[in-house]
């Protein structure tokens, strides 16, 4: 016998700590249905903002999705971030200020 609970316990702990989601199978599979459902309708870039049309359902028990946005060089260098992350919790449209 190993008595790993100790273990276990202790590592359960610092996951649910760090924010971590747990969710069973049917949920994990859904999950990933949300995510490759999501569709990107149109995406504007006026100035120095985006605007994104987005199609998706979100489902309510399950963790939200999170959009990435890669800025460009010269944004990089204006503001020192490679990229935005966002949540998407659902809505039809998202816009992004600079």
């Amino acid at each position: 016998e190993r008595c790993w609970d100790g273990f276990y316990i202790k590592l359960i702990k610092e996951l649910k700590s760090a924010g971590t989601c747990f969710v069973t199978v049917k949920q994990a599979v859904r999950w990933f249905e949300m995510r490759r459902s999501l569709k990107f309708i149109k995406v504007d870039a006026p100035g120095e903002g985006m605007k994104i049309e987005l199609k998706g359902e979100r489902c309510a028990n399950l963790p939200g999705l999170r959009i990435r946005l890669h800025n460009s060089s010269e944004q990089n260098k204006r503001t020192g971030n490679s990229y935005i992350d966002t949540d998407w919790c659902g809505e039809s449209e998202k816009i992004y200020e600079q």
